[in-house]
């Protein structure tokens, strides 16, 4: 009898393993495997130029090297954590978000008027008893027709205005 051995996997220079005649990683076929707990069919229908022999070759290198694999993942996701981190303190980031929060005060500090389609008197007190909520038209400027409500000049006046 006669015994047939196909590894399908190649160590390259770098120690890093790779399926023969591919330009697929061991490791990015078993994170796949780990992150989804995909099945070796199920990693065939994610890469399709892969042979079923190839993932189980993939996976047996896997579990044969298992300690030093885990780690290599391990290291990778440390890294990916400190690029993320670095990325989200970047000083470009900081500076969007101040413009962000400039904008966000800019637009709490535009005063809204309304007035119910039909009537005259426009409102900008979110507090006043008569703050249109239906039925109204708005404008972001002082209006230049109608005239302005008298109960929201008051809550101006004595610091209860909400606008």
């Amino acid at each position: 009898m006669s015994t047939i051995a196909t590894a399908h996997i190649e160590i390259d220079e770098n120690g890093v393993a790779w399926i023969d005649n591919t330009q697929v990683k061991v490791i990015e076929v078993v994170i796949d495997k780990i992150v989804h707990g995909s099945s070796p069919e199920e990693l065939n229908f994610q890469y399709p130029h892969l042979s079923l022999a190839q993932i189980h070759a993939a996976l047996a290198y896997y579990y044969d090297n298992q300690t030093a694999l885990d780690a290599e993942i391990e290291r990778r996701w440390r890294e990916a954590d400190g690029l993320a981190q670095k990325i989200s303190d970047s000083p470009l980031r900081q500076r969007l978000l101040i413009l962000k929060e400039a904008r966000t005060k800019v637009k709490a500090s535009v005063i809204t008027y309304r007035r119910r389609k039909t009537h005259d008197t426009w409102h900008w007190c979110k507090n006043c008893s008569t703050w249109p909520t239906t039925d109204y038209e708005e404008s972001f400027s002082r209006p230049a027709a109608g005239e302005l409500c008298n109960e929201c000049h008051g809550k101006q006046r004595a610091g209860t205005c909400h606008q």
